[in-house]
């Protein structure tokens, strides 16, 4: 069977449904419910950043001296084809107003989550009784985002998977074990949709506490992490002990052995043992032990690494030259420390140089690289496909997206409406 691995999002839980990408391995992923996060270290179920765009933003600490409330006229109360768009527009303006890491920018913000909720498919899924559609859950969601002081935001998004109730209950699954899904909020709590290769998928049960699990047996999300073949369940709580992982924001403080909620922009980092939430890197200038959460930066920022960095464009690479956030060398220039920006490192070569990356038709580059738009096929770079089209993996597609053997447009459910 085709198995899909599950499609999760980071830091916060999105209250309808997740879009699916490419793992980066070229396998399928699973089109879930992210009512349930990932839990830290939990390898069996790796987390898509296709959704959720985790790059750059100029993120400060949250507190309540900020503007605290959104003052703009209130929207009517949501709807089951009005949900999307507000919760986009109350998720993605609350971590603006407040300066929580998360999107390069607010419009790029509402674009990831309308392109992860499938507006078009929730209608239909209510009225076919896969899902059920709670305005008052909803309308509280929406309100709370709103008028929600930003040191409460931050603390909420940083130590809780659901970091707003309502707005996981807003959209429940009805769909039991064993029944037809299109969309992984369809499938009752406890499971998630497995689309293999023809839709629609069907809801399979996670294994519980103490059951086996393998890369293809997940344990349950929402309580559990794959450790030694056996879910087994991380501390959840801040302060707890912890060995080397806790659930999901939280993590473990490899100093204290206890359990942290992530850092913040100017949190300290590093030395103490505590990690920065998803989105920030741990800047530590002049090899000190002790860092900062900072967002990462674009060209010109300060870096101490390369992963201090982060590129705005598809295809673009950026390095850390002199201290600086630079694009990395093209093609023909020597490669600097074998990274390269829209080619690979021949380092066959004297000195190391950068070659380009080859389009459809030839052979694939070092690496099996191809150009953007392309994916290695079998040594021969094939064009991407685009929606409709036959495929096997998610790097067949222009979107990234392959459910059902089809390649499925970016923002379109996983099983047509």
């Amino acid at each position: 069977m085709n198995t899909l691995k599950p499609l999760l999002l980071a830091t916060v839980c999105l209250p309808l449904f997740v879009a699916c990408g490419d793992d980066g391995g070229g396998q399928p992923v699973a089109d879930t419910s992210v009512a349930a996060d990932t839990v830290d270290g939990d390898t069996a179920a790796p987390t898509d950043t296709g959704a959720t765009d985790t790059g750059p933003t100029d993120a400060t600490t949250a507190d309540d001296t900020a503007q605290v409330t959104d003052t703009t006229p209130l929207p009517p109360a949501p709807t089951a084809e009005t949900w999307c768009g507000q919760w986009a527009d109350a998720w993605c303006g609350a971590r603006t107003r407040c300066g929580l890491p998360g999107h390069v920018s607010e419009a790029a913000c509402k674009r990831a989550e309308l392109d992860a909720c499938f507006q078009a498919a929730l209608p239909g899924a209510v009225a076919a009784g896969a899902l059920a559609f709670d305005a008052a859950d909803a309308k509280t969601c929406v309100d709370t985002l709103r008028s929600m002081g930003c040191a409460d935001l931050a603390e909420a998004v940083t130590t809780s998977l659901v970091a707003i109730p309502a707005c996981g209950d807003a959209v429940t699954g009805l769909t039991a074990v064993g029944g037809d899904c299109a969309l992984g909020t369809e499938c009752v709590a406890g499971a998630f949709c497995d689309i293999g290769a023809a839709c629609p998928g069907t809801c399979v049960a996670f294994a519980g506490i103490g059951d086996d699990c393998d890369p293809l047996t997940w344990c349950d999300f929402d309580s559990a992490a794959c450790v030694g073949g056996e879910c087994v369940a991380p501390p959840a709580t801040v302060g707890a002990a912890c060995s080397g992982r806790c659930a999901a924001p939280l993590a473990c403080n490899g100093v204290t052995d206890t359990c942290v909620a992530p850092g913040l922009a100017g949190d300290p980092c590093g030395a103490d043992g505590n990690v920065c939430v998803t989105g920030l890197t741990c800047f530590r200038p002049n090899t000190s032990a002790t860092g900062t959460c900072s967002p990462l930066g674009g060209v010109g920022a300060d870096c101490f690494s390369s992963g201090d960095c982060r590129a705005a464009t598809s295809g673009e690479t950026l390095a850390c030259i002199g201290g600086a956030c630079a694009v990395a060398p093209g093609a023909g220039q020597p490669c600097f420390e074998f990274s390269c920006s829209g080619a690979w490192c021949d380092t066959s070569a004297v000195p190391p140089t950068c070659v380009a990356l080859p389009a459809a038709g030839s052979a694939c580059g070092g690496g099996n690289a191809c150009a953007v738009g392309a994916w290695c096929d079998a040594g021969t770079c094939a064009q991407r496909k685009g929606a409709g089209a036959s495929c096997t993996s998610p790097a067949h597609c222009e979107s990234g997206r392959c459910f059902g053997g089809a390649c499925v447009a970016t923002g379109a459910p996983p099983c047509g409406g």
